[in-house]
């Protein structure tokens, strides 16, 4: 950067366009969590089990087999570091939520 009043005003207005990036960007995150769980509500079975809980999936268990694998593909190793990017963290919290419900034909 130029030293002086130009310089200055570049450093300032730069400040002020990466403070604007980084709230975008915290909002982004914050949208994804969201949808995440949008996702798994959308994949939850309106039935409760024997207990009175909604513990389900509308998948087969094929299906979600099927959809676990294929995040993982998406995915791999990413899903696991301990801070992951926050689009491989919403596919973590999803495919980690699929495995703690029952599939369909699992809850007759």
């Amino acid at each position: 950067f130029a030293r002086g009043a130009k310089g200055e005003a570049e450093a300032a207005a730069l400040a002020g366009t990466m403070a604007k990036l980084q709230g975008r960007a915290s909002f982004v995150d914050r949208m994804g969590d969201g949808t995440a769980m949008m996702v798994i509500a959308s994949l939850m079975s309106d039935r409760p089990d024997r207990d009175g809980h909604i513990s389900g999936t509308t998948l087969s268990c094929s299906e979600k087999t099927s959809l676990t694998n294929q995040i993982e593909g998406a995915f791999g190793t990413d899903l696991e570091p301990p801070n992951p990017a926050p689009e491989a963290a919403q596919a973590r919290s999803i495919r980690d939520n699929l495995k703690i419900l029952k599939c369909a034909d699992e809850q007759k």
